[in-house]
């Protein structure tokens, strides 16, 4: 995407009696590109969580902090889910995560988002699987 390389990674992690999940990015440019990077970093999650019931939630972004991604110097990022204040996943239940960027472009003014960049799909079980597909 606009001459940069991004390569995530999701795993498992334990929070409280639940589980949730821990996404580094690693990312690369051959041409210099700004990345926004609000309070919670250039990650934006929605998603939903299904067992009997099914729970939808979105982000909100607060800030408009940039990070540049230079040539040479490439950038990791990490986000994890949930956010202090949600509930982790219980056993049984079934995350659907949906990843974006906030922006990306090769300056501030022509920054656009990236809504669908990845998913992360993860079971609420002890040997859970994290799986990174490629949007729909």
């Amino acid at each position: 995407m606009e001459g940069a390389e991004f390569h995530p990674e999701a795993e498992l992690i334990r929070i409280g009696g639940g589980y949730g999940v821990k996404i580094v990015v690693e990312a690369s440019s051959s041409a210099p590109l700004v990345l926004l990077a609000p309070k919670g970093g250039p990650l934006a999650f929605s998603g939903s969580v299904r067992g009997s019931t099914t729970r939808k939630f979105g982000d909100t972004r607060d800030g408009e902090d940039e990070l540049a991604l230079e040539p040479g110097a490439p950038l990791t990022f990490e986000r994890t889910w949930p956010a202090a204040g949600q509930p982790a996943l219980a056993e049984g239940q079934q995350l659907e995560l949906q990843v974006g960027l906030w922006g990306l472009g090769k300056d501030t003014e022509s920054r656009r988002p990236l809504r669908k960049f990845f998913t992360v799909k993860l079971r609420g079980e002890a040997k859970g699987r994290v799986v990174i597909e490629a949007p729909r």
